[in-house]
């Protein structure tokens, strides 16, 4: 949160136990922008600077041994 976001993206994930994983966000030609590993959490924030990036959107992918989620997001 927030979407839309302008310079920082703030990332938060809550888990059932501690798992690890991965948080990727990528551009909409499928271009790997961040990679954040998560190590052994059973709940994980960053706050990610997002300077630099294009306006427009992005997909978020959480990954973890639980299971994959997506989220689009938005920067103005």
């Amino acid at each position: 949160f927030p979407s839309p976001f302008t310079e920082t993206l703030q990332v938060q994930a809550l888990f059932d136990e501690p798992v690890s994983g991965a948080l990727e966000i990528y551009d909409l030609t499928g271009r790997l922008i961040l990679l954040e590993k998560i190590e052994n959490q059973a709940f994980w924030g960053e706050t990610i600077s997002a300077q630099g990036w294009a306006s427009g959107a992005y997909l978020l992918k959480l990954r973890t041994t639980e299971g994959v989620a997506v989220r689009k997001i938005l920067k103005q």
